[in-house]
Order: C-alpha cells, then sequence, then structure tokens
C-alpha cells in the first residue's frame, strides 16, 4: 500500500513540475515579446519592412476577380526578424497572424479570426513553442502544429533572404 502511494506521489509531483515548466517558459516568451514593437518608430533599434497586395482568382478566361486583400510587415534587427504579421481580408473573413521568433525559431504564434462584428463568433488561437513543440496555448486542438511551422519557417526563409540581400 505504501508503494501506491509512494508513487502516486512521485508521478503527481513530475506532473506537477511539469506544469510549472511550461508555465514559467510561456512567461519567458511573453516577456520576450513584449520588448518586441508592433509598429517600430525610427528611434527604435528595429527595422520593418512593409507588402501588401490583392488576392484575386480568375473568373473566365482573361480575368481576375479580387476576392481579398493582404498587409505583410516584418520587424527585424541585425537582420534576426523578431515578428511576421500577417493582415488578410478573404471573402467574408478577416484574420492576422503573428509569428513571433527567437534566434530563427517560433516561439509563439497567434491568430485572430473575426467572421462577424458580434464579438462571440470571433475566435483567437495561440500556440508557444520551444524546439517546434508547444509549450501552452489557447485552443491549440484546432491548429494543425506541423503544417503551422512548416508556414512558418518558408515564411521566415523568404524574408530573410529578401533582408539579405537588401542590406
Amino acid at each position: 500500500m505504501t508503494k501506491k502511494i509512494c508513487i502516486l506521489i512521485f508521478l503527481i509531483s513530475i506532473s506537477v513540475i511539469g506544469q510549472n515548466s511550461e508555465n514559467t517558459r510561456v512567461v519567458e516568451i511573453d516577456s520576450l515579446i513584449s520588448l518586441i514593437p508592433i509598429n517600430p518608430d525610427k528611434n527604435d533599434e528595429f527595422n520593418q519592412i512593409q507588402s501588401s497586395g490583392l488576392i484575386s482568382k480568375k473568373s473566365w478566361i482573361f480575368f481576375n476577380k479580387t476576392i481579398g486583400s493582404f498587409h505583410e510587415d516584418v520587424i527585424y534587427k541585425d537582420k534576426s526578424i523578431y515578428l511576421i504579421k500577417k493582415y488578410t481580408e478573404y471573402k467574408s473573413e478577416v484574420y492576422e497572424e503573428y509569428f513571433y521568433y527567437e534566434n530563427d525559431k517560433l516561439i509563439k504564434y497567434v491568430k485572430k479570426l473575426w467572421i462577424s462584428q458580434d464579438e462571440t463568433d470571433n475566435e483567437i488561437n495561440s500556440a508557444y513553442f520551444e524546439n517546434n513543440n508547444i509549450v501552452g496555448g489557447t485552443k491549440i486542438a484546432v491548429l494543425k502544429i506541423d503544417e503551422l511551422i512548416n508556414h512558418s519557417d518558408s515564411k521566415y526563409s523568404k524574408w530573410i533572404e529578401f533582408i539579405n540581400q537588401n542590406e
């Protein structure tokens, strides 16, 4: 009986220690990203690149129909990207995505989706990462983690290549 109790206490303590370390890492990530300006000004040590365009699809043979638009900002310093944010209007949806980086690795992802003006229909997904593994977040089950990491890596590598070519 005492062995079972000791094993139970051991398992509970491991679980609690694991949760505390995840909570600590989430707090560390939040403190890191709080230092990154969303819109840096000229006095900041961060730089910003902006890109925007229309989303269209072919209708008929020669005509394109505009079905949305996007605006993307990249915040970087010393040829290291810290934040990629993207605002997209597509058909009836409007959403923002934020990709936060530390040492070239994704550390936090946030997606805000506005389906309507009613706050209850809107949703915010967020996930915290360490070495491409989730350490916390909200509504994580909705996110496809492997696709998200691949998408993030692709965005990062394209922008870092652009920054390196133009500086």
